[in-house]
């Protein structure tokens, strides 16, 4: 607790740069997140205190493990963005865990509305902020409808999730300074930007995150506003049409859906890796996914070192006991995206000291 009292304030930029700067690239580099962040954040991180500098030699020391083993074994999935991840997930959960009680309720409240305007921004012009990502394979509308906004991000699915952690982290830092644990308006902000995304995958993480902390009104505001979009056209984005074509076919066109299947493929793909102890090294992957279809049977060993070597393993063995949060661990593990810097600076926030 010492330690987190005595990170007494952090500087506005920094918190601009946590906040806006994980996926700019200014379409250099053919990443969905940015190199600079990686460097930058592990850079300040590296400064903050001996606790934090032992967490990120300990993330070194495992991403050094892997690049060894994958030196040995010839793959075909490139992992130097699992690498990446490893160091940006050290990296933030530092952050968050330092931030959570020095950031104040006017400047989470005045991110929010940075955060939501950028969203609304996004809506209309889906590509006005598209000179500063690498957005490949993001089309803005499909078969006519609208994909929903992507705000600071690649594309929606990823504002959609960012601006559900970002609620929860909103959330979680009112209740460690405060012990209130009513909806505030920064909060209720992030959730409004979830629905700007009209991503499913976002709406879902909302709703698990919501039954966590504002439980009826959260998912009242959830209800409504899905109500509303559908209310006010079917066809209006892709995620209305989702559902009402699986409303239509009793749930069998979800498994139709180029996007959902790609994501339970990585469940499929663990699967067959253990009933058949072979990898599927030709299969696109996201999460810890990548170490089964590279290493195989190998991978349960990897990540079974990975969390005891990181600083965030115990919180996120906690929060699994929950369990409405653990769907959403396994999910955010094995699906993705894995390299979410908010996901980790939420669980910062999340991060509880023995006293």
């Amino acid at each position: 607790m010492k330690q987190l009292l005595s990170f007494k304030e952090v500087k506005n930029p920094l918190i601009f740069f946590l906040i806006f700067f994980p996926y700019v690239t200014f379409g250099i580099f053919s990443s969905d997140t940015s190199p600079f962040y990686l460097l930058l954040i592990a850079f300040l991180i590296f400064l903050r205190s001996s606790y934090s500098r032992l967490g990120l030699f300990k993330a070194a020391l495992f991403t050094f493990i892997i690049l060894l083993i994958d030196f040995v074994i010839t793959t075909e999935i490139d992992i130097l963005k699992f690498c990446a991840t490893v160091i940006i997930a050290e990296s933030c959960f530092h952050y968050g865990r330092l931030l959570t009680y020095s950031i104040s309720y006017k400047l989470i409240l005045f991110l929010s509305v940075i955060w939501l305007s950028s969203g609304l921004i996004t809506l209309f012009q889906p590509d006005f902020f598209s000179f500063l990502f690498y957005r490949v394979g993001y089309n803005s509308e499909i078969s006519g409808a609208i994909r929903g906004a992507p705000g600071l991000t690649p594309e929606p699915s990823y504002y959609g999730i960012a601006s559900a952690f970002l609620y929860a982290f909103a959330m979680q830092t009112k209740i460690n300074r405060t012990g209130n644990k009513t909806l505030d308006l920064p909060s209720l902000i992030f959730g409004i930007s979830v629905l700007l995304s009209l991503s499913l995958y976002g709406l879902a993480v909302l709703g698990v995150l919501a039954f966590k902390y504002n439980r009826y009104l959260s998912i009242l505001f959830l209800i409504l506003g899905l109500f509303i979009l559908t209310y006010i056209d079917t066809t209006f984005a892709r995620l209305t049409l989702i559902l009402a074509d699986a409303i239509a076919s009793g749930g069998s066109s979800l498994l139709e859906d180029n996007s959902i299947m790609y994501r339970l493929s990585n469940f499929i793909l663990i699967y067959e890796i253990i009933t058949t102890d072979s990898s599927g090294t030709s299969a696109l992957t996201s999460g810890i996914t990548v170490l089964f279809a590279n290493y195989g049977l190998l991978a349960f060993l990897l990540i079974s070192l990975m969390f005891l070597l990181s600083s965030w393993g115990s919180t996120v063995l906690r929060l699994s006991s929950n369990l409405f949060f653990l769907p959403l661990i396994i999910v955010m593990f094995f699906i993705g995206p894995l390299s979410n810097p908010y996901f980790w600076i939420y669980l910062g926030s999340s991060f509880s000291e023995k006293r």
